[in-house]
């Protein structure tokens, strides 16, 4: 009976199915496309370079090949010696490494990748891949000499997931020469293309997918690893005729290319980005099969089908788009697992594209998430890199592709599409000649002319629900730009980090997350770069840390989520103030029953000037420590007065218990003991380009705080020259921050100690008994500004301020004064009095001639001076919007 119910849907899929060409090639281009490429490669200069560079690369294994045919067939990694040239390949029950090998086919076979992890360093570092030209020929051994990049010595270990690395390597080089081939003619190309392929499927047509969990691939332990048999479908495409002129065996290719398409198509994980990441080796795959029923039958797995057993399979596109995308278009993981995925789920539809199917007009998502994370970049168009990921950004691959297919279909996202690739050249960005042999062949020999909106891309404020993200920025301008995220949730490759944040400035994101460890074991990961003590948030009861233990993998910590109190401007909605905005968070951290609050807010003072304002409440009432880690080559303590705080040294940062957030691994640890004067820390990156960056960390006079610098482990989010550098961090360590919470206020400048225009930062009392925090920012051209957020209405001891509100700004400068209240009802200067019935937003600004209304709900403006009074001819109800009065 199944295999009835088999046979009906292939034959129904066989006659719903565009015509696949028997013509070769045909999964990228056509045959019928070659001039045009051609073409593109004589008149575009982007497209010749490729070409070029592609030839010169190859040219030295195309040389040696016609001398020595066998050289490159002895370095791709073999199971040689007879008795041992497997064809079945067992794991562990985890899919971590092979631990059983069995079978012996009459001819090599393909070495499997022994472990999914890269070899690891006693220092943490992963050991140097060997070029192809240093390997041993015909080599049997299951251990390499491999390059230790901190001690530059040569060590002999297990090379683990480098056996598919390699091998990559050459499949790479064997696809870019099928390619020159097909372009020219040439046969020399043909030959050393046709004669690793030939190798290869000689050898894994005896093979077997590995015997193991779900998450075992064919030719590697992990599924995610037989992507690199992708360069080898498509060279066979494109050396078909040579093949077959040549008399090279055909037989072999069909198993072996459905042996890659029922692995990816019935293992590799479906919660989280393996199935998009494998799917245009599926697509490329299924696409090579000659037996027309079988190929849609593996086609229907990445078009409509879902294939889920214990969360293994494929998610169908339409499924993917649903469940994985936001409305915007991120992938919903952290940002630097956006492009994999997605840029495969792209390609596996130009190849459906290439082959009769319509995709991109039905799946707008996917053209979204082409150009997606330039919406949430920071001014050096990176992007926030919370979670287990590096420093991500923009795709030019993705965006090209977007465009070739919007362009196709005359669809209205394509103007944001160029404006995007606008954006990016303009910044030096984007380079077409980046875009490898497959850009050459595929993309758009220049862009489309069309309308653009002229870099309307980015909002105030953007959020991303998934993650609890929620981000403010002012300015784009790389070196004056300010942008801070704050984030916290449960989701899969999380980290166990409250509401941490990330700060930008002077060129670069200054305050960071610190991306993942050497691998997702390794002791320094699980202990270190997932916990508290890694980011830049608060530990409570120096135990912070997920609901259940974390012991190691790239999946989800359980820490609950950040919520979102409020925040204005909303994400996508005009902002009030062209000088301020703000989020208020609050946090349930379960491991140790604690309730917090983070308020961050920017307030920009000129073009080139601006700061971040942080209040942090955390009411354990044992001991909460507030960690800030900065970029830089050291940080010092100073007073107010900018003389340096001398500070003692000790052993280690002050642990409990079996310090569960990581901060055992501080190093370099001082202290300033119980300090009660204000402090300001100077983080140094003098090594910054275009210009030296600091951040200047103000901390306002704090009873019963102690201070400590220290120097925590590397990031792999930093800029260089910081990459793989200790990070400088200060923390803050109180036994109460409930009714009295930390306060730093942050200001990126270019000017050392000396720089920037803040003067002082000073806290200012609120009664007992009230929660709320307020504080006072001097200055040196004299202006102040006064911060506060009071639920309740209240009177601030200066110049006669009321306030009731989650965040209120008193701005009084040389130019003008501002009135800016978050969710509020109440607010009061010398002059104005504002009134809402209900609670919500409103903006005022004024000087002698002009004041300037704007809000988002109805309010009463009631002036306190008779002459404004009657300047306002009886309006003092405003409705939500904008009104300017003159009062001259």
């Amino acid at each position: 009976m199944m295999k009835v119910l088999y046979n009906i849907i292939v034959l129904v899929l066989f006659i719903c199915s565009p015509v696949m060409a028997e013509r070769h090639p045909h999964i990228l281009v056509n045959e019928e496309d070659k001039a045009a490429i051609l073409d593109k490669i004589e008149k575009e200069t982007w497209a010749k370079q490729i070409f070029n560079q592609t030839q010169e690369r190859l040219e030295v294994y195309i040389e040696r090949h016609q001398a020595d045919p066998h050289w490159i067939l002895d370095r791709y990694l073999m199971n040689r010696v007879p008795g041992k040239r497997y064809t079945h390949f067992i794991s562990d029950k985890e899919g971590t490494q092979l631990i059983g090998y069995g079978g012996d086919a009459p001819v090599p076979t393909v070495r499997v990748s022994p472990h999914k992890r890269s070899p690891i360093t006693a220092q943490g570092r992963a050991y140097v891949v060997p070029e192809i030209e240093n390997l041993i020929p015909n080599d049997t051994s299951m251990t390499m000499n491999l390059l230790n990049p901190v001690t530059q010595q040569y060590e002999r270990v297990d090379p683990q997931s480098y056996v598919a690395a390699i091998n990559g390597r050459i499949n790479v080089l064997a696809y870019e020469a099928s390619v020159i081939y097909w372009l020219t003619g040439e046969e020399r190309y043909a030959k050393f293309a046709a004669d690793i392929l030939n190798q290869w499927v000689n050898g894994v047509v005896y093979q077997e997918p590995i015997d193991g969990p779900g998450r075992t691939g064919f030719l590697d332990i992990q599924t995610l690893g037989d992507e690199k048999e992708k360069p080898l479908v498509l060279a066979y495409d494109f050396l078909y005729p040579y093949l077959v002129k040549h008399d090279y065996p055909l037989d072999n290719y069909e198993n072996a290319f459905e042996k890659i398409a029922w692995t990816l198509s019935f293992r590799g994980y479906t919660g989280n980005n393996w199935f998009a990441a494998e799917s245009s080796t599926l697509v490329a795959a299924a696409l090579s099969l000659k037996d027309a029923q079988k190929r849609n039958y593996y086609l229907e797995f990445y078009l409509s089908r879902d294939t889920i057993v214990n969360g293994c399979g494929q998610l169908s596109l339409p499924s993917a788009t649903k469940q994985w995308f936001t409305t915007d278009g991120h992938w919903k993981e952290p940002g630097g697992y956006h492009n994999y995925p997605v840029s495969k789920l792209i390609e596996a539809a130009m190849m459906l594209e290439n082959n009769g199917y319509q995709i991109f007009n039905k799946y707008p998502e996917l053209l979204k998430a082409a150009y997606v994370m330039l919406k949430y970049s920071f001014p050096n168009l990176t992007a926030s890199a919370f979670g287990d990921t590096g420093r991500p950004r923009q795709s030019i691959e993705c965006l090209e592709s977007a465009i070739k297919m919007a362009d196709k279909y005359s669809l209205s996202i394509l103007p944001d599409l160029v404006d995007a690739v606008k954006i990016l050249e303009n910044a030096g960005l984007y380079d077409r000649e980046n875009t490898g042999i497959t850009g050459m062949l595929c993309f758009l020999p220049k862009l489309p002319v069309v309308n653009t909106k002229g870099g309307k891309l980015w909002n105030r404020t953007e959020k991303l629900d998934f993650a609890s993200c929620y981000l403010q920025r002012n300015g784009m301008d790389r070196q004056n730009g300010l942008m801070c995220v704050v984030q916290g949730a449960t989701y899969n490759h999380n980290h166990s980090n409250g509401m941490s944040v990330e700060l930008y400035g002077a060129g670069t994101v200054m305050g960071i997350d610190p991306g993942n460890g050497p691998t997702y074991e390794h002791p320094m990961h699980v202990e270190y770069y997932t916990q508290w003590a890694a980011h830049n948030t608060v530990v409570a009861a120096g135990s912070s840390t997920s609901l259940s233990p974390f012991r190691g993998g790239g999946g989800t910590k359980s820490i609950g989520a950040v919520e979102l109190v409020s925040m204005e401007p909303l994400a996508g909605i005009k902002a009030l103030s062209d000088e301020f905005s703000y989020t208020l968070t609050k946090y349930y951290e379960g491991a140790t029953k604690t309730n917090q609050e983070r308020l961050l807010s920017i307030v920009r003072i000129d073009e080139e000037h601006g700061f971040y304002v942080d209040i942090y409440r955390s009411d354990n009432k044992v001991s909460n420590d507030y960690l800030y880690h900065n970029i830089g080559d050291n940080v010092e303590l100073y007073t107010v007065d900018g003389d340096i705080i001398e500070l003692q040294s000790i052993s280690s940062y002050p642990c409990v218990g079996k310090d569960s957030p990581g901060l055992r691994y501080f190093k370099s640890v001082r202290t300033t003991g119980c300090y009660g004067k204000g402090v300001v820390a100077l983080f140094s990156a003098e090594s910054l380009t275009p210009k030296h960056g600091y951040m200047k960390m103000w901390m306002p006079a704090t009873p019963d705080v102690s201070y400590f610098t220290a120097l925590s482990p590397e990031a792999k989010t930093a800029q260089a020259p910081y990459l793989h550098k200790p990070l400088p961090v200060v923390t803050m360590r109180m036994e109460k921050a409930a009714d009295n919470p930390f306060v730093a206020v942050y200001e990126p400048t270019s000017d050392g100690l000396s720089g920037g225009v803040i003067k002082n930062v000073e806290r200012i009392k609120i009664p007992d008994g009230v929660k709320g925090s307020a504080l006072t920012v001097e200055t040196k051209q004299g202006d102040i500004y006064i911060f506060a957020s009071i639920q309740e209405l209240l009177e601030i001891p200066v110049r006669g301020k009321k306030c009731c509100a989650d965040w209120n700004i008193f701005a009084h400068t040389k130019d003008k004064n501002m009135i800016y209240v978050g969710s509020g009802t109440f607010a009061e200067d010398e002059n104005f009095e504002i009134r809402a019935k209900k609670k919500g937003d409103f903006f005022l600004e004024y000087d002698q001639k002009h004041l300037l209304v704007r809000s988002n709900i109805p309010i009463e403006v009631i002036p306190k001076n008779k002459s404004v009074n009657e300047k306002l001819r009886g309006e003092s109800y405003i409705d939500a919007g904008e009104k300017l009065f003159l009062l001259e």
